[in-house]
This record gives structure tokens, sequence and C-alpha cells, in this order.
């Protein structure tokens, strides 16, 4: 192993990991910082891989379909938005042209699949986690704006729920005081 930059003198873990046939260090230095070494004299050291390194190891997980494309996340988008510290906003966004319409999300630090995302996720995402977290774009970057459209949507179901239960309840004592009188009531 190649000697470590004078920073990464108090790392707390070092791991080795290959990627594309291609072998390297993850430094971890703390809980947000991290370096990756590679295993080979005279190459350069840095935070993330190589994209066309993990383009190419992308590439192997899909043998016979085409790809489409490479685009860099350097934020949340539509289709990917996380507020997990854990997980990199900056990683590739590996697309392929098989039927699904394939996404693969992949750390650039590790090499590893963060995620993989077809065309059924994605909707998924747009009708399940969009309307119930109300993470769009445009309410996700503007957090003081996000929590009083939450905590408005929660007070107005809140009123339904109570408007329902009040119609429900005079529902039920009109029924128990139409019984009580003989009066036979329908629906």
């Amino acid at each position: 192993m190649q000697s470590l930059p004078a920073e990464m003198a108090g790392a707390k873990e070092i791991e080795f990991i290959q990627v594309a046939g291609a072998a390297f260090y993850r430094v971890r230095i703390d809980a947000l910082r991290q370096r990756v070494v590679p295993a080979a004299e005279n190459s350069e050291v840095g935070s993330e891989l190589a994209q066309s390194l993990l383009t190419r190891a992308a590439q192997s997980v899909f043998d016979s379909v085409r790809l489409m494309g490479v685009d860099r996340l350097d934020r949340n988008d539509a289709y990917r938005y996380t507020t997990d510290a854990s997980t990199p906003p900056a990683m590739p966004r590996i697309g392929f042209d098989d039927p699904a319409k394939t996404w693969l999300h992949v750390d650039p630090a590790s090499g590893e699949m963060v995620e993989k995302v077809d065309a059924s996720r994605r909707l998924y995402r747009w009708l399940f986690n969009k309307l119930h977290r109300l993470d769009f774009p445009f309410l996700a970057e503007r957090p003081t704006l996000r929590r009083p459209c939450i905590v408005a949507l929660c007070a107005l179901g809140f009123v339904f729920s109570v408007i329902g239960t009040i119609i429900a309840y005079r529902r039920l004592l009109h029924d128990v005081s139409a019984r009580q009188s003989g009066v036979r009531t329908s629906f």
C-alpha cells in the first residue's frame, strides 16, 4: 500500500474495495470525510472514484443492455431526494436502455450501488412519496415553506375527521331515537 497523505493520518477505518477490476482503499477519516486511495503506486488520491470507472462497473451489471447516458447529480432532483447524511447527494445516475428504463445511482466514494430505480419505482415515488411527504423539489429546497404546508394539510385532515365524526354521531343519534319511537329509517 502506498503511503497515505498526512491528512489521513488519523484514519478511523481502512476498507479494501474493488471496482471494475481495479483495487482501492477507502480511508474513512470521520463520519463525513473519506478518501479513495488506489492500491497501485503512483496513482491519484481523491475523495471519489472516476466516473468512467463507475460507469464501466455499472455496465458490467447490465451486460447486454445499451448504456443510455450518465448524469451527475449534484443535488436532489424530482426522482431522488434524500435527507440522510450517510447518502451522498452528489453521485452519478447511470441510465440503461432496458424495457424497464433502469437507472442506477452509484456511490462515487465506494462504487456501491445505492439505488436501482426503474419506471415503476419512479411512478411510485411521484404517486406516494411526493404526495405523502410533500418532497416536491420546489418545497424540498424551502423547508420554511414546506413545514407550514404540511401542518396546514394535517390540520385540514383533522378538521375533516372531526366533521366526519360529528356527522356519524348525529346519524347514530337519529337512528337510535327513530328505533326507540318505532319509526323505520332507510338509506
